[in-house]
C-alpha cells in the first residue's frame, strides 16, 4: 500500500475511534448551555450506562434490545434524579457549589459501581458486526465502522431535535436566559391548569 493510501486508512481509523467521543460531546455541550454548568460526573453517568448493559446482557442474559433500553432507561433515570434531588435546588448558588455536587456524584457513582460490578474492567457484550469494511484497498475495522455510523446518526438527531423540536427550542431558550425560561414556564403552567 502506497503512503498517501496507508495515511488515508490511519486518518479513516482515527475519524471512527473518535465516534464515541461525538457523543461524550454532545453531553457536555448539551449540559453545559442547559444549565451554564460543567457537569463532572458525565463520565460515571455513562459508565453506569455502560454498567447496566454489561448487567443485564452478560449477568442477566437478557438480549442487547433489552439491554441497551435497560441502559437507556436507567441512565435517563439516574441524570433525572441527580438534576431534581441535588442540582435544581441549587439554582442560583454559585457557580462552585454545583460544580461541587457534580465532583461529589461521580465519587458516589464510582463507589456504586465498584459495589456493585466489583473492581475489575469488564468487557461490554459485542453486538456490532465484526466483519472488516473495505473502502477500496482501505480497511476500517467493523466494530468501529458500525459505531461511527451509530453515533453519527445519533448526533445528526440530537441537532434535529435541539433545532426543530418544540422542546429543543424551549431547551436551547433556557441556555440563553435560565431565569426567564423558568418565569415564563411558571407562567405557561399557570395558564393551562
Amino acid at each position: 500500500m502506497n503512503p498517501f493510501m496507508q495515511f488515508v486508512e490511519y486518518s479513516l481509523i482515527g475519524i471512527a475511534s473518535g465516534g464515541a467521543y461525538i457523543i461524550a460531546a454532545l453531553g457536555f455541550v448539551i449540559i453545559f448551555k442547559a444549565g451554564n454548568i460543567f457537569n463532572f460526573a458525565m463520565g460515571e453517568m455513562m459508565m453506569i450506562g455502560a454498567y447496566l448493559l454489561y448487567g443485564t446482557v452478560t449477568q442477566l442474559k437478557f438480549g442487547w434490545p433489552v439491554g441497551l433500553l435497560v441502559a437507556l432507561a436507567g441512565s435517563a433515570l439516574l441524570a433525572l434524579l441527580i438534576e431534581r434531588a441535588l442540582l435544581r435546588p441549587m439554582i442560583g448558588r454559585p457557580v462552585v457549589v454545583l460544580v461541587m455536587i457534580t465532583l461529589g456524584v461521580g465519587s458516589v457513582l464510582r463507589g456504586v459501581a465498584g459495589l456493585v460490578w466489583g473492581p475489575n474492567i469488564v468487557p461490554l457484550p459485542e453486538f456490532l458486526p465484526q466483519q472488516p469494511v473495505f473502502l477500496g484497498d482501505i480497511l476500517v475495522p467493523g466494530k468501529l465502522a458500525w459505531s461511527f455510523v451509530v453515533f453519527g446518526a445519533l448526533a445528526l438527531a440530537f441537532i434535529a431535535y435541539y433545532r426543530y423540536s418544540r422542546a429543543g427550542v424551549a431547551i436551547r431558550a433556557t441556555s440563553s436566559d435560565q431565569i426567564t425560561a423558568e418565569g415564563l414556564a411558571s407562567i405557561s403552567a399557570r395558564c393551562f391548569r
